[in-house]
């Protein structure tokens, strides 16, 4: 029979408690700062720009005047197009800075788990 030290076992609850705390605060903060930052994005022809924070949101909006001469459908595809790429940008952003401020051996796991590098 195995000698069993209820002592030992609640210290290294402890030790795995503490690193988890730890990991939790550092993702907390990670989350902070890329919720904090601002996505701009722009469509190739300079017609429309958009900014989006992190959480997403869209925070502002920038249109050419030659944007609004444009047949209505056009505009509509237009802005939908650079808002959902804004939008894109910054939920991967989020997604980088989090998988970032996972420990190595966590980061390694995701990667051969099949979850990848987000980038």
């Amino acid at each position: 029979m195995v000698d069993f030290d209820p002592d030992e076992l609640g210290g290294r609850l402890r030790l795995v408690a503490d690193e988890l705390g730890g990991l939790s605060s550092r993702l907390h903060s990670a989350a902070d700062a890329a919720q904090g930052r601002n996505y701009r994005v722009g469509d190739p022809d300079g017609l429309a720009d958009v900014v989006v924070d992190g959480r997403p949101r869209v925070v502002g909006l920038t249109l050419h005047a030659d944007a609004l001469r444009t047949a209505p459908d056009e505009l509509d595809r237009l802005l939908t197009g650079v808002l959902n790429d804004a939008l894109t940008r910054a939920r991967a952003g989020t997604r980088e800075a989090l998988f970032d401020a996972l420990p190595d051996a966590v980061r390694t796991e995701a990667e051969q788990a099949g979850g990848g590098d987000p980038r």
